[in-house]
């Protein structure tokens, strides 16, 4: 965690990022880099400490990658999920809502399910590569989610509202099928494709409340009451 905690805290676009949180500019973009960042810089950390050598009988059991992998899978989701929730309300300030947002819940499904996806490796030589793409992408879930669970609420509170998916450049068929502004009821009508991604996907998934013409550049109006101090020093 020591390791993970200095490369968020020295990573320059993390603080850039953050800093556009507090000036009142961040967007969906934003937080889908942010979760890209944790992701990248878990990897790093865990890979630096789960080396085979070290391990006992070069094996991650599972106790070890609960107490490591899972811990570090933990910090990053939180990381992701107060940037984006911050965001979130923003987006109803922007609306002219009073309603507070919320925070998906942490995937702990998906974080057991990785954790045993790494011990079920006889020499963890062969399983290295869990630390990587899997950890990356499960972490940008969480916009996803956050997206799905706002939507869904609004939805229940009577509150129009639309959701986007932009297609990353050169994308498979199944994104670039993907890719357009719904609006939610269609989602919920349709299934729930549109928050889902497969490994090493970097599609950006949006939500705004309304009717939707705020959602061209749609930006923060006004600069946040807060410090941020948790973003800005993640030892904090």
């Amino acid at each position: 965690m020591t390791r993970l905690r200095s490369g968020l805290r020295n990573n320059r676009e993390f603080s850039r990022l953050c800093d556009r949180l507090a000036s009142g500019v961040a967007n969906f973009e934003d937080a889908h880099r942010v979760s890209q960042i944790a992701g990248e810089e878990a990897t790093t950390a865990l890979q630096a400490v789960l080396r085979p050598e070290v391990l006992p009988d070069r094996r991650l059991y599972y106790n070890i990658a609960e107490r490591t992998l899972g811990v570090a899978m933990e910090y990053i989701d939180g990381i992701t999920a107060d940037y984006t929730m911050a965001l979130q309300s923003e987006l109803y300030n922007i609306a002219g809502l009073n309603i507070k947002p919320i925070k998906p819940r942490l995937n702990t499904e998906g974080i057991k399910n990785i954790c045993g996806l790494a011990s079920d490796y006889e020499d963890f030589a062969d399983g290295e590569w869990v630390l990587g793409a899997p950890v990356q992408t499960h972490t940008e879930t969480v916009v996803d989610r956050s997206v799905r669970a706002n939507a869904y609420f609004a939805e229940a509170a009577g509150i129009k509202s639309v959701v986007v998916r932009t297609a990353e450049p050169e994308c498979c068929e199944w994104c670039a099928d993907l890719e357009g502004t719904y609006d939610y009821s269609e989602v919920r009508a349709a299934g729930s494709d549109v928050y889902r991604r497969h490994n090493k996907c970097k599609c950006v998934v949006e939500w705004y409340p309304g009717e939707g013409n705020r959602v061209q550049n749609v930006h923060m109006s006004h600069k946040s009451e807060d410090s941020w101090r948790y973003f800005r020093d993640p030892a904090n």
